[in-house]
């Protein structure tokens, strides 16, 4: 499997897993110990999605971070900050 497929493929897991916990009423909590990169691929099934269906503010409030780089916050700072919905592309 290519890294492209890899990456897409774990952001639409995520996503799965960020669905199930809201349908429960928690939030989620990644832990980005190990995590090298936050590539776009990655992004965009997961968190652009997750913004398209329930937007920012519900982003915000469902998801928060544990041993989180300074690097990787502004990354998600810079991806959140720079999104377009997909009905506005």
């Amino acid at each position: 499997m290519s890294r492209t497929r890899d990456y897409r493929k774990a952001g639409e897991e995520l996503y799965c897993i960020m669905i199930e916990k809201r349908k429960d009423g928690e939030s989620v909590k990644l832990d980005m110990s190990g995590v090298e990169a936050i590539p776009s691929l990655m992004l965009n099934p997961c968190v652009g999605r997750y913004i398209d269906e329930y937007g920012l503010d519900e982003l915000r409030r469902n998801l928060s971070f544990a041993n989180i780089l300074k690097s990787q916050a502004l990354r998600f700072k810079d991806y959140i900050q720079h999104y377009k919905p997909l009905s506005v592309m």
